[in-house]
């Protein structure tokens, strides 16, 4: 994406400090979590097909609902199409937990999409409902269409 600024450590200006590590082989960078834990994950390999709404109904049907406060899926503006992951933070660290546990290799088969892709779940390097509002009030997404902005959502506590 052309307006993701490249030249921000976001690790270091949001999360839980500089230090970042490879995971085995697997050439994700990971950062150790912060003091509070883990509360915003990054859902990737989702169907592309899927909307905003599809993916919150996706997320309530396997027992999420009610967990999370802020759900982000980027939407690519040529195609209207969201480009394959999203950010979710949930309102303590073992909501986000079992969030893992719920999604690392989830089949997302809700609607007749057939795409195969197994879900994979990261720790987003914005960690928090406050942090992730600041990061995005200050992105171009809050100029385009409100179903593509970030969803800042109710939940329990």
């Amino acid at each position: 994406h052309r307006s993701v600024p490249k030249s921000t450590d976001l690790s270091a200006r949001y999360g839980g400090g500089s230090a970042s590590s490879t995971a085995s082989g697997s050439g994700v960078t990971s950062t150790p979590p912060p003091a509070g834990g883990v509360t915003t994950l990054m859902l990737r390999h989702l169907p592309n097909m899927y909307t905003r709404s599809m993916l919150v109904e996706e997320l309530d049907s396997v027992g999420l609902a009610g967990t999370y406060d802020f759900l982000y899926l980027p939407i690519d503006k040529s195609t209207q199409w969201n480009v394959g992951y999203a950010f979710v933070n949930f309102v303590n660290p073992a909501a986000a937990s079992k969030c893992v546990g719920l999604l690392t290799d989830h089949v997302f088969k809700r609607y007749d999409h057939n795409s195969g892709k197994v879900t994979q779940v990261a720790v987003a390097h914005i960690q928090g409902l406050e942090r992730n509002m600041e990061f995005f009030s200050k992105t171009a997404v809050q100029l385009g269409s409100r179903f593509n902005r970030p969803l800042v959502c109710a939940a329990k506590a």
